[in-house]
């Protein structure tokens, strides 16, 4: 539920531009028809011209899909980067200037270079999450629920199998996420302290260099490394 919660509210982070954001998931569903058109019209035309048949509407109908579908893709293409590219450096803004109210006590607790790598990496998974849903995701819960109608109409037992591998496919996904959900937490872990570390050492160089820490700062930064390649080799 926490997952499906910061999901939430991540789309929700496009309200601002609702607008813009609806017609490009609108798009994205026009796109998921033509995909699925497609194929279908082919087989129509196969048909047409092995029986000998006026093939010609059909041909040109196909034409007509998949020039929209170009166009349609390249629509979808260019303004949700263009989208999803303004909403993360506004992100951004905002999370710089909620980081610089905060006390004290949090950044000594924390690190500024932990904060730092948190807003970056926090900002560039937005935008990758943002550009998905409007790239990619709709256009695949679209095609999927016109797909089964689709091919029940065309054929019911062909249908059945491909149920039965969406569902293993679900199944085995399922799995992996949730063998590989802790231990990439723990990476994630590990490589904001790794980060933060360097951040903040590298940005404070004269003060770390004028109370000769150098040693001290590599010895700390090397436990890090150790902890991290120590619970490496336990996993495998």
């Amino acid at each position: 539920m926490r997952l499906l919660d910061t999901y939430l509210r991540a789309v929700g982070m496009l309200a601002p531009e609702k607008g813009l954001a609806t017609l490009l998931m609108a798009a994205s569903v026009i796109l998921a028809c033509v995909q699925l058109a497609e194929p279908v019209l082919f087989g129509w035309v196969v048909d047409a011209l092995s029986k000998e048949g006026g093939a010609f509407s059909l041909i040109a109908l196909w034409a007509a899909l998949g020039l929209v579908g170009i166009l349609a893709g390249v629509i979808v293409a260019i303004y949700s980067d263009r989208l999803a590219h303004r909403r993360r450096l506004l992100a951004m803004s905002e999370a710089f200037d909620r980081a610089m109210s905060l006390p004290l006590s949090y950044h000594t607790e924390k690190g500024s270079g932990g904060v730092v790598n948190t807003i970056l990496r926090g900002t560039n998974m937005l935008f990758e999450v943002w550009l998905s849903i409007m790239h990619v995701q709709i256009k695949a819960i679209a095609g999927v629920l016109l797909l089964i109608p689709t091919a029940l109409s065309l054929d019911a037992r062909m249908t059945a199998v491909l149920a039965l591998l969406a569902v293993v496919y679900a199944l085995l996904n399922f799995y992996i996420v949730s063998k590989t959900r802790n231990d990439q937490r723990k990476v994630e872990t590990y490589h904001s302290e790794v980060t933060g570390r360097l951040v903040d050492v590298l940005g404070n160089l004269t003060v770390v260099q004028n109370y000769t820490r150098l040693s001290a700062e590599s010895q700390a930064l090397r436990a890090v490394r150790a902890v991290l390649f120590s619970n490496s080799y336990t996993n495998l």
